[in-house]
């Protein structure tokens, strides 16, 4: 399905008026794009959810099927991305999930583009190139953890450009079954993140705010929406996993429910001030834009159906960026679309006749984005506690290939996927962390070491059978106990703490070694699929 938006974008390529000097800015994207991006190149990962998607991508390679065999609370979307990628590229390989990302961000700012063409008439041209260029350099000014890891908030955003360029174009010519694809080409987006379906509300705001207001588009583009998550249901009740899917769907309302009102404003008002201070190439002119008279445009003209269409998604998105009150810095990326073209617009008209404003801006980004640019490939030096984190991930992960075989399976208790990708080792049971057993819901206080005992309502307690059916069955081949090594915040929580888990440590494994105070246990006999001669 995430292939629709990528068609839809060459597609706009192809089609587009001035082929050649397309081709030319499409080029241009793409480089700024990979020199943005260059560090990732270099580096190893910057996210933990770079090592988790890699973990299970690779189980769904070898016939997994998600949210049964490997289980998340998030959508697929992003899964089948990068197991994609894995299988054209080989397993493990992130450079190719980093070119990827090139491609994706500088084809989500092609579309802005032509989405800016669309939108502003005769400026539209300058505009969009403009906008286009600024979401993939301001796009990647942040910190590395967030703004230079392959997350999904940057693949998400291509389909739902596409899905709104899909809506502009349909409207404009008044055509009527663009907006069944543009609700296909959504669910893109939606299969990636949920976040992104907030985008609806975005059209549905946009038409209802139109005279007179218009049911049967938002109507179409719902049915489009809904056919890929129709097709998934079909598909898991089909193979009796409709109970995994429906844990994994549904676990988000705990999630969502995990922080108190008054954290959630808290981090609320840190995280956008941060955020205010990254991106205000963009917000100072997208602001003069939402609120400034020359932004509205008279009554009735197309300027002023452009603001609404562009103030319209720029709420919904603040709106999907505070579902759940984590407010992570990466999900502030999806308003980066949205604000792109607002602040392009405003930037334009505001260097008219002041030829000193366009090398200002132009040298207010650059800065910025050196900074960060430098920032990315200074990571490691300028945070020690990650450092030391991957010193332990990366001699762990030698450890592990020097002393088990590829095709081994490892069992790391704890919340450290980033031990699976350093080790390339499959997992030994069907939960890449234990967060769901102990109640350590991420982005909250019960995910802080000093932090309170969650309550009982976040503990899973329905995860433990199939946790321990795993770990008996599957008998990983070293058993790594994160916590009881003081990694990711679980130094109260060794495997020890929990007798139905050591018993099983103590019945069948030693332990063989420690490695910078991480504890490897080995197992002492085969798993029962093993002695009984099964595959």
């Amino acid at each position: 399905m995430y292939l629709l938006a990528a068609l839809n974008a060459l597609a706009s390529l192809l089609y587009s008026e001035g082929r050649r000097a397309t081709l030319r800015y499409a080029a241009l994207l793409l480089l700024v794009s990979a020199v943005m991006r260059c560090p990732t190149l270099l580096m190893h990962n910057f996210n933990v959810d770079e090592a988790i998607y890699t973990s299970m991508a690779t189980e769904m390679l070898d016939g997994a099927l998600y949210f049964r065999d490997v289980v998340d609370h998030k959508p697929p979307g992003i899964y089948y991305i990068y197991a994609a990628v894995y299988a054209i590229s080989g397993r493990y390989n992130l450079h190719a999930i980093h070119v990827t990302l090139f491609i994706t961000v500088a084809l989500t700012g092609l579309l802005l583009c032509f989405l800016g063409r669309r939108l502003f008439g005769e400026q539209g041209h300058r505009a969009g190139r403009l906008a286009g260029l600024l979401y993939v350099v301001v796009g990647a000014t942040g910190p590395p953890m967030d703004f230079q890891a392959a997350n999904a908030e940057l693949f998400m955003n291509l389909p739902i450009v596409a899905a709104l360029l899909s809506y502009v174009q349909t409207r404009q010519q008044a055509g009527r079954w663009g907006y069944l694809w543009a609700g296909l080409i959504l669910s893109c987006g939606a299969l990636i993140k949920f976040q992104a379906g907030f985008v609806v509300l975005a059209i549905a705001l946009h038409l209802l705010w139109t005279r007179p207001p218009r049911l049967a588009p938002l109507l179409l583009g719902l049915v489009g929406l809904l056919i890929p998550f129709a097709s998934h249901a079909a598909l898991y009740l089909g193979l009796d996993a409709w109970d995994a899917m429906w844990w994994g769907l549904t676990f988000n309302t705990r999630y969502v429910s995990a922080s108190g009102v008054g954290f959630q404003l808290m981090r609320a008002l840190i995280r956008s001030l941060v955020f205010l201070g990254l991106a205000f190439p963009l917000l100072i002119p997208a602001a003069a834009f939402a609120v400034g008279r020359g932004g509205r445009g008279e009554p009735g003209t197309p300027r002023r159906l452009a603001w609404r269409f562009l103030l319209a998604w720029l709420l919904t998105a603040a709106a999907a960026v505070s579902v759940g009150g984590r407010y992570f810095l990466h999900y502030y990326i999806q308003l980066m679309p949205p604000l792109a073209l607002m602040g392009s617009e405003r930037l334009l008209q505001w260097s008219a006749g002041r030829r000193w404003l366009p090398r200002l801006a132009a040298a207010l980004v650059g800065l910025n984005a050196l900074t960060w640019i430098t920032v990315s490939f200074l990571d490691r030096p300028l945070r020690p506690h990650e450092t030391w984190h991957y010193d332990r991930y990366a001699a762990v992960g030698r450890y592990v290939q020097q002393h088990t075989s590829p095709d081994a399976r490892i069992f790391v208790w704890g919340d450290s996927p980033n031990i699976y990708l350093w080790s390339r080792r499959r997992m030994g049971t069907r939960y890449l962390w234990v967060n769901y057993q102990v109640g350590r819901i991420w982005g909250t206080i019960y995910d802080a070491v000093d932090g309170p005992d969650p309550p009982p309502h976040l503990i899973a307690h329905e995860t433990w059978p199939p946790l321990l059916r795993d770990l008996e069955r599957n008998l990983p081949e070293l058993i790594i106990d994160a916590g009881a090594g003081g990694l990711d915040e679980f130094d109260r929580l060794p495997l020890g703490r929990f007798p139905r888990v050591a018993a099983i440590v103590s019945s069948h494994y030693t332990l063989k070694t420690r490695v910078l105070g991480v504890p490897i246990y080995r197992r002492t006999r085969r798993p029962p699929a093993e002695q009984e001669g099964r595959p």
